[in-house]
This record gives structure tokens, C-alpha cells and sequence, in this order.
């Protein structure tokens, strides 16, 4: 029996979610757009290899989508804010813009000792608030594994931002 995805209540379901999923790691809100159209059009070219009995078709989609994010990683370096995505909030100032900036490039620092699988694990739990059954069938680790992931480095996280931002050399 051929399965039957509802590709609109996917798509209005997880879009969100990707978007999320890969602001977090691309340069521009349009990148990650782009990037939520091609996991769609992967997921739809390729629907006939969904097998439900291995997973939901949520957790087959975000597959697809950290595939297609690894690959371009692989292929590209990271990270870089263009200068017109920087904005101030009316009540922001520039000092508190700078004092934010240098935050996110400590906390970035820090992420830097962390390993792509915690990296990954982290992103998914708070970035994209997901459950940790979600996790474990996008991992395909244990739920318990993924607890024990998270907490670990979330202890690591802390202690190396306590110790402002010193890192392991």
C-alpha cells in the first residue's frame, strides 16, 4: 500500500519549524527559505521512499533537511551576518546592539567546543523546541541518549560561560 502524505498539513505544519531549523545555521532569512523549498521539493521528489513503519514523515522530512544542510556545509564555510540583516529595535541602542554582538560571538566561541552532534541535539531541543522523542527519531539515538546529551552539554555550556568565555585550548 503507497503511503499518503497530507503535503499541505505537512508543509504548513514543519515550515516553521525549518525555517527555525535553518536560520539558525545560514546567513540570511532568504537562504533559509530557499532551504525549506528544497527540502520540500527533495521530500516530495522522493516520497515514494517514505516508509512509515521506520518514522513519522516529520522526522523523514527534518532527515532530509539536515542532509541537504550538511551537504552545503561541506561545501561552504559558515556564518557570516550581512550588514543590512543588522538592525536596532526602536528602544535598542548602539551600545546595547555592541554588548548583544559580542554575546553571540562569545556564546558562538563556546559552541565552537561543542560537537556536531551536540551542537545538533541542542539546536533541534531550544531552537526548534522539539520533544526529545522528535529528536531521537530525527537522530535516530535513544530518547534517554538524547536526555543525557542535552543535559551533559548543556553543563558544559554553562561552566564555560561562567568562566567568561574561556575556552579549552
Amino acid at each position: 500500500m503507497p503511503n499518503i502524505i497530507d503535503w499541505d498539513t505537512l508543509y504548513y505544519t514543519l515550515r516553521p519549524k525549518l525555517m527555525g531549523y535553518f536560520r539558525m545555521r545560514l546567513s540570511s532569512e532568504q537562504q533559509a527559505e530557499d532551504f525549506v523549498a528544497m527540502t520540500f521539493s527533495r521530500a516530495w521528489r522522493r516520497q515514494t521512499q517514505f516508509e512509515a513503519q521506520r518514522g513519522s514523515v516529520e522526522a523523514w522530512v527534518f532527515g532530509i533537511a539536515r542532509n541537504l544542510l550538511i551537504d552545503h556545509l561541506r561545501r561552504n564555510e559558515p556564518l557570516a551576518v550581512p550588514l543590512e540583516d543588522v538592525t536596532l529595535e526602536s528602544d535598542e541602542t548602539i551600545e546595547q546592539k555592541i554588548e548583544q554582538q559580542e554575546e553571540l560571538t562569545q556564546l558562538y566561541e563556546i559552541l565552537g567546543i561543542l560537537s556536531k552532534r551536540e551542537t545538533h541535539i541542542l539546536s533541534l531541543k531550544y531552537g526548534h523546541e522539539m520533544r526529545t522523542q522528535e529528536i531521537a527519531a530525527i537522530t535516530g539515538l535513544s530518547e534517554a541518549n538524547v536526555a543525557k546529551i542535552a543535559s551533559r552539554t548543556l553543563t558544559k555550556l554553562r561552566r564555560f560561560w561562567e568562566l567568561d568565555g574561556l575556552l579549552p585550548s
